[in-house]
């Protein structure tokens, strides 16, 4: 499914993205969704990346976005819930988790949805992004990181107040900041 959206969404050529690394990719993430978490799995993934693309499709966020913030968008939701162990962050860090002490209870699992994704991104084999040059690879991490940050619900009200403020502003504008408020809007819709 997320080699179809980047076809349609033509992020495969500009970005130089080799379809073997990203069918290798796929794959291990892939392995990371358990089917014996009953939500947090691979039919999540499927179902929120469906949601993102009706979001920028149906509802034309795409004409707001820059390519770059499409595609940091859908690796970020195609990775959002990357080896979820089925519990909360608040159960996670009150029982003494060892991810819990790993991300010195901040954001637990959503850092450790990013730090494993990216382990794995960083294998020659799955590496989508070997091709980009060195600034565009900083500008996407960073964005992924961010928005799947976003994704812990302590993030929640933060997130909604300043959409409220942007709204008073003319969102979404051109602005890096706005641009990055939307892409997390459009997982946190998405997931």
């Amino acid at each position: 499914m997320i080699m179809k959206m980047l076809i349609d969404y033509n992020l495969i050529d500009p970005f130089m993205i080799d379809v073997q690394k990203l069918l290798s990719f796929c794959n291990v993430i892939q392995k990371g969704y358990f089917p014996d978490n009953h939500y947090h799995n691979a039919a999540h993934i499927l179902d929120s990346l469906q949601g993102m693309h009706f979001f920028l499709s149906v509802a034309n966020m795409k004409k707001t976005l820059k390519r770059e913030d499409i595609l940091a968008g859908f690796i970020s939701n195609l990775i959002h819930d990357y080896e979820h162990p089925g519990f909360s962050n608040s159960f996670v860090i009150r029982t003494k988790h060892p991810l819990s002490i790993r991300y010195n209870d901040q954001s637990v699992l959503e850092n450790h949805h990013v730090a494993a994704a990216y382990s794995l991104l960083n294998k020659d084999e799955n590496n989508i992004f070997s091709s980009l040059d060195h600034n565009l690879k900083f500008y996407i991490r960073k964005l992924i990181i961010e928005v799947v940050l976003a994704t812990d619900l302590s993030q929640h009200f933060l997130i909604l107040t300043k959409l409220k403020t942007q709204l008073d502003n003319n969102f979404p504008t051109t602005s890096q900041e706005d641009q990055t408020l939307l892409v997390k809007l459009l997982l946190k819709l998405s997931d």
